[in-house]
């Protein structure tokens, strides 16, 4: 998992790094160390909730194949949302020098530790008398709202975005032994019927795809996020001992960004670092991976 993790991350990383520290201009941005850091996690990211999706739709979802695919986009997505959690906090300071990435990278490891931990435990006592005392499931979908938005609101409060604490919090509650299965497909129904269509409304309504729509900018990035993908599973699956079809196989399931990419343009976005061009770009290519 390490080694398939690691090559899913340096590979399309330091390529999207570079070519965004060489053609700055070519991905909408000013350059600068945040554009470089950016385009480097934007091409990293991997989408977990897509690839689970995907595994479970193919029959894989048990399988020992799926099981290490879906275990390194757990560790890729925290990996990405660490560094991507640094890159704000540089954008919030205003700095990027060595005490400030070390002073940032370890705030955001101590609070995922913190949160997937203690905190998870927790949950862990909590939610069982919480099911047989309340409503359901009224009363657990209340709770789980209320520790998604005290997570957001303390990453919020330690200079991370609130984003990574609700994306934590979705970890810590969602695979938890005491959440019935009907619960957490009660949660999942209502997230996927009301609240993704309104995401995707919103973006649609932020972006002009006829007039942002950049050709070249595109295939470029759909081919990044492809093949350093494959480049990457080939590596750290020829280091762990993987069959070559599986190594591919695990690139094409890797390659997925899904929203997850979009979200992190949409901050982007927000901040200036990308202009519109580039952020249309990668919402066509999460749709396509």
């Amino acid at each position: 998992v390490i080694k398939l993790s690691a090559g899913n991350i340096l590979i399309p990383l330091a390529t999207g790094a570079l070519l965004a520290w060489a053609f700055p201009s070519l991905f909408g941005g000013n350059g600068g160390f945040p554009l470089v850091l950016f385009i480097g996690i934007a091409l990293s990211i991997t989408a977990l909730p897509v690839v689970a999706k995907i595994l479970m739709d193919m029959g894989l979802f048990q399988s020992d194949f799926g099981m290490l695919v879906l275990a390194s986009a757990v560790v890729n997505d925290l990996t990405g949302w660490i560094m991507f959690s640094t890159l704000l906090q540089i954008l919030h300071t205003g700095q990027a020098s060595p005490a400030v990435l070390v002073k940032t990278v370890a705030i955001t490891v101590m609070m995922t530790v913190l949160l997937l931990t203690a905190l998870r435990f927790v949950i862990n006592r909590t939610l069982p008398w919480i099911q047989a005392n309340t409503q359901w499931p009224g009363g657990v979908i209340s709770f789980i709202v209320v520790i998604g938005l005290a997570f957001a609101a303390l990453t919020e409060a330690a200079g991370i975005h609130a984003i990574f604490g609700a994306f934590l919090a979705g970890i810590a509650i969602g695979d938890s032994p005491h959440l019935r299965r009907h619960t957490h497909e009660v949660i999942e129904e209502f997230a996927t019927n009301i609240f993704t269509p309104l995401f995707f409304v919103s973006i649609g309504l932020m972006v002009d795809f006829l007039a942002d729509f950049n050709a070249l900018l595109t295939a470029l990035l759909l081919a990044l996020a492809v093949l350093t993908k494959l480049a990457g599973s080939m590596i750290g699956g020829s280091l762990a001992g993987m069959r070559r079809r599986e190594s591919i196989s695990a690139g094409f399931a890797m390659s997925a960004t899904g929203t997850m990419q979009i979200v992190l343009g949409l901050i982007a976005k927000e901040y200036g670092l990308i202009n519109s061009e580039t952020f249309a770009a990668f919402v066509i290519v999460a749709i396509a991976t």
